[in-house]
């Protein structure tokens, strides 16, 4: 071993871009091509990023050349090295153990000018000359060649319900895959003739079901984490476990290591830094929020890190909601017709009805490791204020739409978590008192097992099923609380506060509400009929004694389902929310939110991919577009409302703002905001658009 040379490339360190690369799970073989594959520095996974794709075509230009650099560990990396069961084989194929070391030096054999490494095992030992077969290169933070994400849910094209992870599907054939059909669906349609034709409009091109081919969970594509080199010390690590920020990141901005941060002073540049959930903007609610919760901690004995509450989306919606005519020829139509009945007229027609509301979403973080570590995002809510510029029923108004949690809120001593819920939820409706409200409509409705609300991928552990009536039960706690704070007047279930309903109008119906389905399910119409139901003059009477005492049949039926509570009156005149608009595209929508994560890999499964999902939700809102003028009347977001956008500088701006309607953008053949208007007079924009 004495005469052998170190390997000339052994030496070479790559700098600056190229470090960012996605890990290559085709290569997949754990401990085969894993074995000596996986500590190639360039891999592309599933869905890979645009950097890792534009990395591998210029490995395919420069192959010759990368070859030898690639299949060589370097000293410093971290490896696990294999152990075979079985004396006679030191193949990593053979089965036995991976234990994890360091690369101390890195040199050719004299025998056969393979690479082979002196390797530190984390257990004191150094290991002499081990064979590059026997290594494979792991993150140097979580000691694992392959961090797999969950995978994104999948859909049946068809009936657009979810295909459960162990169930087998149907998909066309070809690399880059096609329609995915769920087995009840492949099987009503292979019954039909005109199954090629369906397909066809499903996919807008033809396709044909003989191509398809049954799949099971094997046959999923799996997602694996990229890849990030430290610029210092040179080891490889995962985005995760690096809390590298990625995508968006410059190819030549170098990357430090926590490691090298800490031990050899060096500083992340600027553009892989997020800014912490305290720089977002506080409003008057999240004060009283987080306000609250200090208190309530402080009163109950609770040392924890401090809790940063902040309001990241607040902005105003319309709910369309109304109970639909009878289709002709249904039960309904049949009983309107012999009646000779009308339903009741809604502002002045059938049906129509928009209810004005405010959403909110509001979020709360705490950094971990006593204040010291990352942050993580372990509550959210969203919630639909009606006002009392809202029409009935719905007149001053609460629905909590959404609540979820993950387990990683730290205190001591532990089990407060119920602590802090509460007391974000009890301070909420005393603000909500304090602005006028009079009820709070909670559904007591536990996501079922897979399902997610707000939070994806939390761990199996935060994943069983809760029955209702224990979060049931966590909701009345909540609202004695309430109670005894004189917040809440009293609470009960709907069938309590509606025992006297007169008519189906009287329902409060809220955006997305069980309500929302069940009231047009009361006349006889299901969701398709609802959406296709033609015009007709016999209309169904919502105040009908049969239909009256359905509801209330429903009611009770339901009763365990749904908890209204009646706020005391305000002590002072009510307040007026001079909260200011507040909009991203990823916290407007509960939708969009989980579905962001769930494209994005953003899960909350373990609390290192909870910190990670955490700051990279937090680089989202931070860096979100700004619009309109300086003195917006809407915050400077895309609020839904009419925007009109600048024929050269390509921003857009709000019709109120910048006092153009609708109607008259229509007539306009070209538009420039007023900055361009005044660069174009002043002889300032240039021939192609842009300003001087």
């Amino acid at each position: 071993r004495g005469a052998a040379k170190p390997h000339p490339e052994a030496a070479q360190r790559k700098k600056g871009g190229g470090k960012r690369q996605r890990k290559d799970d085709e290569h997949g073989d754990e401990h085969g091509d894993a074995a000596g594959g996986a500590k190639r520095k360039r891999k592309e996974g599933v869905g890979g990023s645009k950097k890792g794709k534009h990395a591998a075509a210029a490995a395919e230009h420069e192959q010759h050349g990368i070859v030898q650099e690639v299949d060589v560990l370097e000293a410093g990396f971290s490896v696990s090295v294999h152990y075979a069961s079985h004396r006679r084989s030191s193949s990593a194929d053979a089965g036995g153990e991976w234990r994890p070391g360091t690369v101390v030096r890195a040199y050719l054999s004299a025998q056969n000018g393979e690479p082979i490494y002196d390797i530190m095992m984390h257990s004191g030992v150094e290991e002499k000359a081990v064979a590059h077969d026997r290594c494979r290169m792991v993150c140097n933070v979580c000691l694992s060649d392959k961090r797999a994400f969950k995978p994104p849910p999948m859909f049946c094209e068809k009936c657009f319900q979810a295909i459960h992870t162990r169930w087998s599907y149907w998909e066309e054939s070809g690399d880059e895959g096609g329609v995915k059909l769920c087995k009840r669906c492949f099987s009503d349609l292979k019954a039909t003739s005109t199954a090629d034709r369906v397909l066809s409009e499903i996919a807008h091109r033809n396709v044909k079901i003989d191509n398809f081919l049954e799949k099971k969970e094997k046959d999923r594509p799996e997602y694996v984490d990229n890849w990030v080199q430290c610029d210092e010390c040179h080891s490889w690590l995962h985005w995760t476990c690096a809390m590298y920020k990625g995508e968006d990141t410059p190819e030549d901005c170098l990357f430090f290591c926590g490691n090298c941060r800490r031990t050899r002073g060096k500083t992340l540049p600027k553009e892989l830094c997020v800014a912490p959930s305290e720089d977002l903007a506080e409003t008057v609610l999240s004060k009283k929020l987080q306000d609250g919760l200090k208190k309530e901690l402080a009163a109950s004995g609770v040392k924890a890190a401090p809790v940063t509450i902040r309001v990241v989306s607040n902005i105003d919606c319309f709910a369309k909601i109304a109970p639909p005519p009878p289709l002709p020829g249904t039960a309904a139509a049949h009983s309107a017709a012999k009646n000779g009945a009308k339903v009741a007229l809604q502002n002045g027609k059938v049906g129509g009805r928009e209810f004005p509301y405010r959403s909110k979403c509001i979020l709360a973080f705490q950094r971990m490791q006593g204040g010291d570590g990352p942050e993580v995002c372990f509550f959210a809510m969203y919630v639909q204020e009606y006002g009392s510029e809202c029409p009935e029923p719905n007149t001053n108004r609460v629905y909590i739409s959404y609540l979820d949690s993950v387990r990683y809120f730290e205190s001591e001593p532990m089990g407060h978590r119920s602590t802090v819920y509460h007391s974000i939820l009890v301070a909420y409706l005393q603000w909500t008192r304090m602005l006028g409200f009079k009820y709070v409509h909670i559904w007591v409705e536990p996501p079922k097992s897979g399902d997610e609300y707000i939070f994806f991928a939390r761990s199996d552990q935060q994943r069983k099923p809760m029955k209702r009536e224990k979060l049931r039960e966590w909701y009345k706690g909540m609202l004695d609380k309430a109670k005894a704070k004189n917040v809440v007047e009293h609470y009960g279930t709907m069938h309590d506060m509606f025992n006297g309903l007169k008519s189906l109008a009287e329902i409060p119906l809220f955006h997305g509400d069980q309500w929302e389905i069940t009231v047009p399910s009361l006349l006889g119409l299901d969701d398709e009929e609802y959406v296709s139901a033609p015009k007709s003059n016999k209309l169904v009477r919502m105040d009908s004694k049969d239909v009256v005492q359905k509801a209330q049949q429903e009611m009770q039926h339901l009763k365990r389902h749904f908890l209204v509570a009646v706020l005391r009156d305000p002590d002072l005149s009510p307040m007026k929310d001079n909260d200011p608009v507040i909009s991203t595209d990823l916290t407007d929508s509960r939708q969009t939110f989980l579905g962001q994560c769930q494209m994005c890999h953003w899960q909350f499964n373990t609390l290192r991919h909870a910190q990670y999902s955490t700051r990279m939700i937090l680089n989202h809102i931070h860096n979100k577009p700004s619009y309109c003028v300086e003195d917006c009347q809407r915050g400077r977001v895309e609020d839904g409302s009419f925007m009109v956008g600048c024929d050269v500088c390509d921003n857009w701006y709000h019709g109120d703002c910048v006092g153009i309607s609708k109607d008259e953008a229509n007539t306009m053949d070209s538009y420039l905001c007023a900055r361009c208007r005044a660069l174009d007079e002043s002889g300032g924009l240039d021939e192609g658009g842009g300003g001087s």
